[in-house]
């Protein structure tokens, strides 16, 4: 059976009684703040990856969902929809969107994307097998270093080792 392309995030918002949605006031300061940005992808982008690290899941997908179907399949929402999704425990959602990930190629950017996806959902033998298949260059170690997607694996000795070799190149 085909998986969807991209994933239909409206179908994917499962509540969770412990998580947090957006309520009027948080409407209406998005609503602002989108209305302000230029690009209002990045925005969200961001808003989404906070909302889902502070257990607010449902809030993340309800501001994703706000964006336009042309920036709904962009890969860094994808990833947003599938960390949120795994953490309101609808895994079969969140791997299909990984799958779906998974098949659009290896670029560096990709590869970062999925490792997230795979550190968020403890999936870390497949965080550092996406890591591995980009070939990273000296001046991304700062991202590796910084993205804090990645923390849960950040202790683990292939992610030291996977710093070493980025460094010594």
């Amino acid at each position: 059976m085909a998986d969807p392309s991209p994933v239909e995030p409206n179908a994917l918002a499962h509540q969770n009684q412990s998580d947090r949605t957006l309520g009027d006031d948080d409407n209406a300061d998005l609503e602002k703040t989108l209305a302000r940005a230029t690009e209002p992808f990045p925005v969200v982008v961001n808003l989404a990856a906070a909302l889902s690290a502070s257990g607010a899941d449902s809030a993340a997908i309800a501001a994703v969902v706000r964006l336009p179907s042309e920036d709904l399949a962009r890969p860094e929402l994808q990833t947003a929809l599938a960390i949120a999704n795994w953490h309101l425990g609808n895994r079969d959602s969140a791997q299909s969107i990984v799958r779906h990930l998974a098949r659009s190629g290896a670029t560096r950017a990709n590869a970062m994307l999925m490792a997230t996806v795979y550190a968020q959902t403890g999936e870390v033998d497949s965080a550092f097998a996406s890591l591995s298949r980009a070939e990273w260059r000296t001046d991304e170690l700062l991202n590796l270093r910084a993205e804090a997607m990645l923390d849960p694996i950040r202790r683990d000795p292939r992610f030291v080792h996977l710093l070493e070799r980025v460094t010594s190149r």
